[in-house]
C-alpha cells in the first residue's frame, strides 16, 4: 500500500476499487462544479456496474427454472387425492384413537385415588365379573397393588378370588350391607399395614441394632441390641405406631435404661 503522505488517503487501493472521482481532477478553470463532478462521477460507475447487473440477473434466471423444475418433479411425485372413504376411515381412527388415550388418562387419574374398578370375564365360564384395585401410597412410594374379584349371586355379592393378606378379614356382611364402607375400611388396613412394614424396615439402618424380625402382619416385632451382649427389645406396634416397648439384657431382666435410650432412636 502506497501512502501519499500524512493526512492523505491509501492511494493505491482507491485507485484499483473504485474509479477516480471528477472532482480529483482540477481543470484548467479550477475544479468543476458541484452538479457536473456528480454526474460525472455516476457516469464513470456504469462500465463497473453494468457487468455486474447482468450477470446477477442470469443467475436469477437459473435459479427460478431450477426452482420451476423442483417444483415440477414434487407435483408428479405426490400421491393421488384420498378418496372420501379413506378420508372417513382415518378420521374414525383419529377419533376412536383419542377417546382410547382419555380414557386411559382418566384411569390413570382415578388410579391415583387409590381405588378404581374395571370389568372382567371368568375365563373358564365366561361370567361377567366386577374386580376392585387398590393401591397404596406411602413416603412417596407406590406398594404393590391388591385386587378383589366379586361375582354377583343370588345372594348379593361374593368375594371370588382376591391378593389381600390373609391376616386382613374380609367383612362378606359389610360387603353387601355398605360396600363403599367396605372399600374403605379394607384400605385403611392396608394403608397401616404398609406404614408399620416401612417403619420397622427403617429401624435396620439404626445404629446398635443389629437384627429385625417381625411377623406377617408387622405387628410382633423382636430387635437384638448390642450384638453379642444379650439385649433383646420387643415391641407392639398399634394403628399410630409404637403399642408396648421392653428390652431385657443378657439374664431375662427388664431394662428400664436401654429402653429410654432406645426410644429415642427409635
Amino acid at each position: 500500500m502506497v501512502h501519499g503522505g500524512r493526512g492523505h488517503r491509501p492511494t493505491e487501493i482507491f485507485v484499483r476499487c473504485c474509479p477516480p472521482r471528477p472532482t480529483d481532477r482540477p481543470t484548467k478553470y479550477g475544479r468543476p462544479s458541484a452538479r457536473v463532478a456528480t454526474a460525472a462521477y455516476v457516469a464513470s460507475w456504469d462500465g463497473v456496474l453494468t457487468p455486474l447487473v447482468a450477470q446477477a440477473e442470469v443467475q436469477r434466471s437459473e435459479l427460478r427454472a431450477r426452482l420451476l423444475a423442483a417444483t415440477a418433479a414434487v407435483t408428479r411425485e405426490k400421491p393421488d387425492a384420498l378418496s372420501a372413504v379413506e378420508e372417513e376411515r382415518l378420521l374414525r381412527h383419529a377419533f376412536t384413537r383419542g377417546q382410547a388415550l382419555d380414557r386411559y388418562d382418566l384411569q390413570c387419574l382415578y388410579r391415583m385415588a387409590g381405588v378404581t374398578t374395571f370389568a372382567v370375564r371368568d375365563p373358564g365360564n365366561g361370567e361377567r365379573l366386577f374386580g376392585i384395585r387398590m393401591e397404596v401410597f406411602y413416603k412417596r412410594a407406590f406398594e404393590a397393588p391388591h385386587y378383589l374379584i366379586l361375582s354377583r349371586t343370588a345372594k348379593g355379592l361374593s368375594v371370588l378370588r382376591h391378593t389381600i393378606p390373609s391376616f386382613i378379614p374380609l367383612d362378606h356382611l359389610l360387603l353387601n350391607a355398605n360396600p363403599s364402607r367396605f372399600v374403605r375400611r379394607l384400605r385403611r388396613d392396608l394403608l397401616l399395614h404398609a406404614a408399620r412394614k416401612r417403619r420397622i424396615a427403617s429401624w435396620r439402618r439404626v445404629d446398635g441394632i443389629s437384627l429385625v424380625e417381625t411377623d406377617d402382619k408387622a405387628e410382633l416385632v423382636k430387635l437384638t441390641l448390642q450384638s453379642g451382649s444379650g439385649r433383646v427389645g420387643y415391641i407392639v406396634m398399634g394403628a399410630e405406631g409404637i403399642d408396648n416397648f421392653i428390652a431385657l439384657d443378657g439374664s431375662g431382666k427388664r431394662t428400664r435404661e436401654a429402653e429410654r435410650a432406645y426410644r429415642r432412636l427409635l
